[in-house]
């Protein structure tokens, strides 16, 4: 019965300080966390010279929603060819992160994008080159990784598939790719 008892109380022990661990990890947390994130895409800069700013809110360690806003420069994205242009794209997703850090390592993205852009009239039907604005809804994913150092400035690598599931113009005969990806590398600070 002795045995028993010491058995108890060693284990009474050891799940009160485990528990108190955990309270008070989860208080450092939310007492030390910074829950908002702003950064830039040095790739759309520096290679396409367009801006494309980010903003995050962390919903808890492994969560967070964000806002992306792309405004395009003098020359423009992956797709700024010949036959399209995008003029203007605003995103938001949701964002699951695969590690116990916080909000930093693997991660998976959903994305819900609306863009404008110029499609042109399909080589062959008629010359000057004619193009057509129009509006477009975009869904996808992306995965890619992030670090964060002790000063909470972060870099991330990810990789964007998106399909357009919604175009109000053009007619067919005007170009509109259907899947989108790009790579983006962006820089930021954690406030």
């Amino acid at each position: 019965m002795k045995q028993i008892s010491i058995i108890y109380t060693v284990f009474m022990l050891l799940f009160i300080s485990l528990k108190s661990n955990a309270q008070e990890k989860q208080k450092n947390y939310f007492k030390d966390n910074l829950k908002h994130e702003l950064s830039f895409d040095l790739l759309e800069l520096v290679l396409l010279k367009k801006i494309e700013i980010s903003y995050h809110y962390i919903l808890n360690p492994s969560e967070s929603i964000g806002v992306r806003l792309l405004i395009p420069g003098s020359s423009a994205s992956l797709y700024d060819d010949v036959y399209y242009k995008e003029k203007f794209g605003l995103s938001i997703n949701y964002r699951q992160y695969f590690s116990n850090k916080n909000n930093e390592g693997f991660f998976i993205e959903g994305i819900a994008k609306f863009t404008i852009g110029e499609h042109l009239k399909l080589p062959g039907y008629t010359y000057p080159l004619i193009y057509k604005t129009s509006n477009s809804m975009d869904l996808g994913f992306a995965v890619g990784y992030k670090y964060v150092s002790k000063n909470n400035i972060f870099i991330e690598a990810k990789v964007d598939l998106l399909r357009k599931i919604y175009i109000n113009k053009p007619p067919v005969k005007y170009y509109a790719p259907q899947l989108v990806p790009s790579f983006s590398l962006s820089v930021g600070k954690r406030f």
